[in-house]
């Protein structure tokens, strides 16, 4: 079965999503940087086991939740990377 393009809008709206995801998320905990990459990986590592278990329970919305989340990790991570303030 051939693979379907993606059409741009839903690039938007999964963009405005994430946005909002972490701005969600940054209200909630703060705006405090990761210290190290060990911690960066042991979070990303955290919401790929939540995303897993989601994928089995066979729920896209709880599958798309844990994707966001996942996504503004990584997306959180870079902003420290570019930052530069990861001690180690």
């Amino acid at each position: 079965m051939a693979r379907k393009s993606i059409e741009q809008v839903y690039v938007n709206k999964a963009i405005a999503q994430l946005k909002e995801h972490l701005i969600k998320i940054l209200d909630r905990k703060g705006t405090k940087t990761f210290a190290s990459r060990h911690e960066v990986m042991g979070l990303l590592l955290e919401e790929f086991n939540e995303l897993e278990r989601a994928n089995h329970k066979d729920d896209d919305v709880e599958f798309k939740y844990e994707l966001l989340d996942l996504a503004a990790t990584a997306i959180f991570a870079i902003a420290c990377v570019e930052q530069e303030t990861m001690d180690w």
